[in-house]
């Protein structure tokens, strides 16, 4: 099974691109957030501020996350392993890739690590 590497490539540097454009635009979103806040403290507001900041806080860990997957593949594409389970080294489906071109495991060891 032989895979197009170059489109994983450029399909993972538009995601890479992608993400770290969100990523700064909520750093900015969340600098404004807080000259706001700084100007209209209200104490009222605490705790839906705190749970909104919560959430956003999730989201912006699960981008830092993908970031660093979309990173750990490219790493893997320079490497020559890309396209390979991590643990066992065997061939991931190009179906899977298409899905999940950041995948690191096939489709069946996934399955059996998420049942652990």
């Amino acid at each position: 099974m032989e895979l197009d590497i170059q489109k994983y490539k450029t399909q993972l540097e538009e995601m890479l691109a992608e993400v770290n454009g969100q990523l700064e635009r909520s750093s900015k979103n969340e600098d404004s957030a807080n000259e706001f806040r700084d100007i209209d403290n209200n104490p009222e507001d605490d705790y839906s501020e705190s749970e909104e900041g919560f959430r956003a806080g999730e989201l912006e860990e699960d981008k830092m996350m993908k970031r660093q997957f979309i990173m750990d593949a490219l790493q893997r594409i320079e490497e020559g392993n890309y396209g390979k389970d991590i643990d066992s080294g065997e061939m991931i489906s190009p179906e899977r890739l298409d899905a999940v071109p950041y995948a690191t495991h096939t489709l069946e060891h996934e399955k059996s690590l998420d049942e652990k």
